[in-house]
């Protein structure tokens, strides 16, 4: 028995002298994993990433994960194609450092999605600056390209008219100036184009009419001049998506175009501006409105012809030049959330039932002469 335990205990001994000098052999040679071979992302993919890292080098712990020996489809702000291994996309927010676009990025010619956004949070001074440069233009595959919430500014590139696979394009909540440039009629495939929050001049461009796949257009607080062109009265109506159109704070003279009659909205704001004549045409009652905002603007029309949308969530028309009654038919708008007809020149009792005494005082206050809950009595 003790003779059999003594061999036994040999060969343990050599089993384990063994494990450790493969151990020993096999950490002398080269690491597997350091192989270019075994990396997803494109050389000159990376390449151009690391120049855009280098370009960004006052904002180190951003980029942290962007080390040369490993693989940048794994890096953070970074997406690759699953089957091509190209780079897709760049994902850039909270940077609190100045900088401007880099120029890199335009060696990316497999980008579909570029964002970089809310970027102007500072406690002092500005980031994300500077001019949208020309280059991106050249990123003939994008087909999201979000500069919203940044200190941008100079002109929209006529360059981005080149974008022909891009579907929405916001830059809103920057700088930008001059006239929207007509080059973005060439966007056929754009669904959402928000150019909100700028100081845009000059009128609308007719050609966005071209635009048949656009259902929603955000022109709002900007200072735009002019009146919406008769042009979009040629969206087709029959189509299934939406059409939402935003133009408030604008500085937009002229009246609205009986065009817009034959579109079938879902959100219109025109409010903020100085619009003049009868924006009517834009109630139906089998209309696919949701929420119409017309406020402070210098409308006249008669409200006691007005047949509403039944499916109606908000209407706000205060500080306007409205006449007439208020329509009994408003009292069947059950959707109703939201109602403001306050500063015009309405006249006659309110009508009674619905939703209509919900709403407070100040949804009918200085008017000519109305009367009825929640007002005084007639």
């Amino acid at each position: 028995m003790m003779k059999n335990s003594g061999v036994s205990m040999s060969s343990s001994h050599f089993s384990l002298l063994s494990l450790i000098f493969l151990v020993v052999f096999l950490s002398s040679l080269p690491y597997p994993t350091l192989s270019a071979s075994s990396f997803r992302c494109n050389p000159a993919d990376k390449t151009a990433l690391l120049s855009i890292k280098k370009s960004l080098i006052s904002i180190p712990d951003y980029f942290a994960s962007w080390v040369p020996k490993t693989d940048c489809c794994h890096w953070e702000h970074v997406d690759c194609h699953p089957n091509t291994n190209r780079v897709t996309a760049l994902f850039f927010d909270q940077i609190y450092v100045p900088f401007h676009i880099p120029a890199a990025i335009g060696d990316l010619p497999y980008l579909r999605e570029l964002a970089f956004t809310d970027l102007d949070i500072m406690i002092s001074g500005t980031t994300f600056s500077g001019p949208i440069p020309g280059f991106l233009g050249q990123l003939n595959k994008l087909k999201n390209l979000d500069l919203s919430s940044n200190q941008l500014s100079g002109p929209i590139p006529a360059s981005l008219g080149r974008l022909e696979n891009l579907r929405y394009l916001i830059l809103s909540d920057n700088q930008l100036s001059g006239s929207i440039p007509g080059s973005l009629r060439q966007l056929k495939n754009l669904d959402l184009l928000n150019l909100s929050g700028n100081h845009l001049s000059g009128p609308i461009p007719a050609s966005l009419s071209d635009l048949k796949k656009l259902t929603t257009l955000d022109l709002s607080s900007n200072k735009l001049t002019g009146s919406i062109p008769d042009s979009f009265g040629r969206f087709n109506s029959d189509k299934n998506e939406d059409f939402s159109l935003l133009l408030n704070g604008n500085h937009l003279r002229g009246e609205i175009p009986k065009s817009l009659g034959k579109l079938h909205f879902r959100v219109i704001d025109v409010s903020d501006n100085k619009l003049t004549g009868d924006p009517s045409v834009l109630f139906k009652e089998n209309s696919t409105s949701r929420a119409i905002m017309l406020s402070d603007n210098h409308l006249e029309f008669d409200l006691s012809k007005v047949r509403f949308p039944k499916e109606l969530n908000v209407l706000e028309m205060a500080h306007n030049r409205i006449r007439g009654k208020i329509p009994k038919q408003i009292t069947k708008l059950n959707a109703l959330r939201k109602l403001d007809l306050s500063y015009n020149r309405l006249c006659g009792k309110i009508p009674f039932g619905g939703k209509m005494q919900q709403f407070p005082a100040q949804s009918f206050a200085h008017n000519l002469c109305l009367c009825g809950p929640p007002l005084s009595k007639c």
